[in-house]
This record gives C-alpha cells, structure tokens and sequence, in this order.
C-alpha cells in the first residue's frame, strides 16, 4: 500500500526536520511536534526513524553508493537486515525516510515466529548482493541471538551460489564493530538501515531499500520528497538490476 501522506503528518515531519537543522534536540523536537500536531506513538515513532537535518542528508548522500560495487567489500549489519527482510516478507509496513532507506517500526530483535521466513530471507538478500556484485562479503553477527552462528553459515551456503567470498565475525557490539572496520578499510561499503552507523560509516550501500524494489513493495509512507538526491540514487540501482537481467537472459 502506498498511502498518502496526510496534510498534518507532512507539516509535522518538514516542522520536525526544521528543528533538527536548527540544532534543536531530538527529544525536546520530538515532543514539541508530537503535542503540536497531536501525533500518536506510531506517527512519533515514525518521524523520529525517518526524518533527519538537513546537515545528516547531506553527508549522507555523499557516501551513498547507488551502482555495482565490484571493488568493494560489503560489511553486513547482519540481523538489521535480516530483520527488515523479513518484515517485508511477513506484510509488515515499510516507510522510505529521507535518506533514500527503508526502514519499519518493528523492534530490533528476532521473534520466534520470524524464523519460518528466516531462509527465504537469506535467498533475497543473496539475490540483491548478486546484483551488486561486490567482490567479498563480511557478515558482522551479534552473538548474542540464540543459533547466531548457524544463521552465519546459512547466509555462506547461499553466497556459495554466486561465487562470491565470505566470512563473518561474531561479536556481543555489532555496531561499534562495523564502524570500526568501515573506517580501516578503504574498499568497505556498509549495507545497514542503522542511522548513527551510517552516519560514522564512509561508503553506504540502501540495502533495505533495494529489497523493497526488488520485492516490488510500495512504501506505506514515502519522505524522499525531502531529498532529491533519492531519485537519482534508485535510478541507478534500476539500471544495474536491468543491466544484470540482460546478462542472464
């Protein structure tokens, strides 16, 4: 479903987004435009995952990467996109924010009930790596989630298909992890829908976003009016998967 977003929500989002730039807190922002525009949790909730400063689109758009990444090396935020894959598979609702990626409002924890579409899960994200073609793939798993290691060598089996190479790296701090190693390496893109990683992160790739496309979702709300910079960067990611549907036809 891709609804229309309402007068009131758009106001308060472009209020919110005001605020942000000027440098305002995001909590007192937050509730400032929450008793303003009389926004319910979820629509909170919302403005707070998809609406950013002026000054955060900017540099993020400058380290977003749109096309093939043959040279690079694709570092994983494992379970975020697993976690969003797997929304998307099960119906839940998906909201393209202002920085070109998609995002949803469900936790950030696996439940017992997502593992069913834990493998078909593992397939698309393989499919999408296999349009991007990067030369290796680096998996940063929280240890922490029951089978972590499991679902690191499932993710392997399917990336054997593509001939693509794989490792992984368990660790109790996925985030700090993948900051850390996006930063001392010169060829590492980083495919995450985590905004403070993206934003300490050199090179991005929207993964989320290209699952979304690729599954043919429409987003339930769409901010990217926000960022034209967003257009572009989907156009070329058109391009590369009708480049790649020509080499395998």
């Amino acid at each position: 479903m891709n609804k229309i977003i309402s007068d009131k929500l758009m106001d308060a989002a472009y209020d919110y987004k005001y605020l942000l730039t000027r440098g305002y807190p995001v909590k007192a922002s937050l509730d400032l435009i929450t008793t303003r525009y009389t926004l319910s949790k979820k629509e909170r909730l919302l403005l707070y995952r998809c609406i950013h400063s002026t000054q955060y689109i900017e540099e993020i758009n400058k380290k977003l990467l749109c096309f093939e990444i043959e040279s690079h090396t694709l570092l994983i935020d494992f379970y975020n996109i697993v976690i969003s894959t797997i929304n998307m598979l099960r119906g839940g609702a998906v909201y393209l924010c202002d920085d070109c990626t998609s995002r949803d409002l469900r936790g950030a924890k696996l439940r017992n009930d997502d593992y069913p579409y834990l493998q078909k899960t593992l397939k698309i994200i393989v499919q999408i790596i296999g349009i991007l073609r990067p030369r290796s793939v680096i998996a940063i798993i929280d240890k922490n989630i029951s089978y972590s290691i499991e679902h690191a060598n499932m993710l392997g089996l399917e990336l054997k298909n593509f001939e693509i190479r794989y490792s992984f790296e368990l660790t109790p701090t996925p985030d700090s992890k993948i900051i850390s190693y996006s930063r001392n390496s010169k060829d590492a893109v980083v495919a995450t829908s985590d905004s403070l990683i993206m934003l300490h992160t050199p090179k991005i790739t929207p993964l989320t976003t290209y699952t979304m496309f690729f599954l043919n979702l429409k987003p339930y709300y769409n901010f990217t009016s926000f960022n034209p910079h967003c257009s572009n960067c989907f156009d070329e990611f058109i391009k590369t998967v009708n480049k790649n549907c020509e080499y395998n036809s």
